[in-house]
């Protein structure tokens, strides 16, 4: 793991929502790190973790090291603000796709 990388996991992991916002906007994150990074504030129930690396680009239908979806890792460390968050973030994007093809056609 990069020392980027590992401060990436620190932030999540003290969710410290600043540091966090600073790093990635310090420069290009690999994609797995964020995709790392998303599960574990998922599994930590750090909702504004979660929001901020969505927004990053983090992937939102990306797996665990176990083959598990983000979704299915917030609901197994039963935090429900965790669940909330991702739950939003998915039905939003539903909801932009569907205006989109709704008005295009």
């Amino acid at each position: 793991m990069a020392c980027y990388s590992c401060r990436l996991m620190e932030a999540i992991r003290t969710a410290d929502s600043h540091w966090l916002l600073h790093l990635l906007k310090e420069t290009d994150v690999e994609q797995e790190d964020l995709d790392r990074a998303l599960h574990a504030a998922a599994w930590s129930g750090n909702p504004d973790g979660v929001r901020m690396l969505l927004a990053a680009g983090a992937g939102l239908y990306s797996l665990n090291q176990h083959g598990q979806p983000l979704l299915i890792e917030a609901v197994f460390s039963a935090n429900v603000q965790a669940v909330r968050t991702i739950l939003q973030v998915a039905f939003s994007l539903l909801y932009r796709a569907y205006s989109v093809l709704y008005f295009v056609h």
